[in-house]
């Protein structure tokens, strides 16, 4: 199975980390396989935004803010290592209330945002957070890989991020593949993409508390979650 869900901030368009490929893995690949954490190199990082530049081209971030989001809050990277290979990863980066605002009324844009509006966030907690790009490597479609990156990455990020509650989780989406992610998620629609400056959809997630989300969670991806 190919999976072709493809957003610009939740990207389900799996590329090649390298051009070589040892050995892949079978359809039943379970979840002790794989690892998430944060934590990476910044080699690892050139090659996590190679993968982001192949899906989006001229769409994509520039290494260089990817680069100042990751050393601004380094445990907003969070990635996926599969048999001491990198498998894929998830962003889950905090906003402030003023960003936040802007962009859920459409007045800005993902390329506003800067590692320097969350470096506070190192020690305050964040009501908003921003959902980034999810990739993987395309051998491991079709397995569970996909579950443990979004289940184990919210598990972690619940445990581990400073949260406000209630909170709100954002992400954006250009395509109907990524859109029926979220709603499986239970995002719903924030704004048309005619609203927002990308012309992406926004969409939300609201939890009033942080038993709320993990439940969700839970229920979402019982077999995988952290």
């Amino acid at each position: 199975m190919q999976i072709e869900q493809g957003d610009r901030l939740v990207i389900i368009r799996p590329r090649r980390l390298t051009d070589a490929v040892d050995t892949s893995p079978s359809e039943d690949a379970t979840a002790p396989e794989f690892r998430l954490g944060a934590g990476c190199s910044l080699e690892e990082l050139e090659e996590l935004w190679a993968i982001d530049r192949e899906a989006y081209g001229e769409a994509s971030i520039t290494y260089d803010k990817f680069k100042d989001w990751w050393l601004s809050f380094p445990s907003g990277l969070l990635v996926l290592r599969w048999r001491q290979r990198i498998g894929g990863a998830i962003g889950l980066w905090p906003l402030s209330n003023h960003f936040a605002k802007r962009l859920r009324k459409g007045e800005t844009q993902e390329s506003t945002l800067t590692g320097r509006m969350m470096r506070k966030f190192r020690q305050a907690s964040a009501r908003y957070w921003y959902i980034s790009g999810i990739v993987l490597r395309p051998e491991l479609s079709g397995t569970v890989a996909i579950r443990v990156l979004l289940g184990q990455g919210i598990s972690h990020w619940l445990n581990t991020a400073k949260i406000k509650f209630p909170c709100q989780i954002l992400a954006l989406s250009a395509f109907p593949e990524g859109e029926a992610l979220l709603r499986r998620f239970g995002f719903h629609y924030f704004q048309k993409p005619h609203a927002m400056p990308d012309g992406l959809a926004l969409f939300a997630l609201d939890s009033a508390s942080r038993n709320d989300l993990q439940l969700l969670a839970q229920r979402r991806f019982s077999s995988c979650a952290a």
